[in-house]
């Protein structure tokens, strides 16, 4: 959802090309387009004669990235994601050696990781009802008019200096109901897995010479707390250039754009080991 930021001022601007991809059942990616590959396959999530299947998974979604950032053969890269593209970044590195080979830097906006759900480990995390509710409410009968309402807390519009044009709500609002069905429904699930392990092996790979990361987090993010999130991959992953916006909620990717396009630019321009 950061894409338009990075698109009109690093590709533009710093002449930096940015491949940004829908997420399997998201903009014009098909939910059942078959395994992982950067050309989809026979059969679209959109044809009513296509099986409904539930069976994607991290390792589909991983597989999908990078088999799209290898085909491209893009070379050296940052990843920059916000929310549930962080988690999908760091293991898509992980399980990837093409990415592992060539991603120069990480910029988590927002992240979804490493806990999701509230554990003895993580009291600061949020309930196993929100996700149920999101659930709930994108795969119900009144799932445009639950999107609508849900967005505002996103960018905590409820905050002085916090504010969006109604046309920019309304385009988000238009990407989740473009979104199909089953995948509304299915992510909430798949992103539900704590993600420590996956961090800790992270910091195993980068090596003597630490891959460039830093997280963005409001401290007003209610969906996913800094607690929760931020803090806890500072203490896993020492090196971490943690930023914490002021009164910012989950999408201060837009709500503070200019100051998240400075810090992007600062971290892309890092070299490894120059933390």
């Amino acid at each position: 959802m950061c894409e338009s930021l990075c698109a009109s001022n690093l590709t533009d601007s710093w002449q930096r090309p940015m491949p940004a991809q829908d997420r399997r059942g998201f903009g014009n990616s098909d939910w059942n387009a078959g395994p992982a590959s950067p050309t989809p396959a026979a059969g679209s999530a959109r044809d009513s004669s296509t099986p409904r299947s539930t069976a994607v998974s991290w390792e589909t979604l991983t597989g999908d990235l990078g088999a799209l950032l290898a085909a491209l053969d893009i070379g050296p890269f940052a990843f920059v994601a916000a929310s549930m593209g962080c988690p999908e970044s760091i293991l898509t590195y992980v399980s990837s050696a093409y990415v592992r080979a060539n991603c120069r830097a990480f910029v988590w906006i927002g992240p979804n990781m490493p806990y999701n759900i509230r554990c003895d480990a993580c009291p600061a995390a949020p309930l196993p009802d929100i996700w149920d509710f999101l659930s709930a409410g994108l795969g119900g009968p009144g799932s445009k008019a639950f999107a609508a309402e849900q967005l505002g807390g996103v960018f905590r519009l409820d905050l002085a200096g916090n504010e969006l044009h109604e046309r920019v709500l309304w385009f988000y609002e238009r990407l989740v109901c473009q979104a199909d069905p089953v995948a509304l429904v299915r992510m909430p699930d798949i992103f539900r897995d704590d993600l420590v392990a996956e961090l800790k092996r992270f910091g195993d790979l980068t090596g003597v010479e630490k891959t460039p990361v830093m997280v963005l987090h409001g401290d007003s993010d209610t969906g996913m707390p800094l607690e929760a999130s931020g803090q806890v991959i500072k203490e896993i992953l020492p090196w971490t250039d943690l930023r914490v916006y002021e009164n910012a909620g989950h999408g201060l990717y837009l709500t503070l754009a200019d100051r998240v396009l400075k810090d992007i630019i600062e971290v892309v321009a890092r070299k490894p080991g120059e933390v």
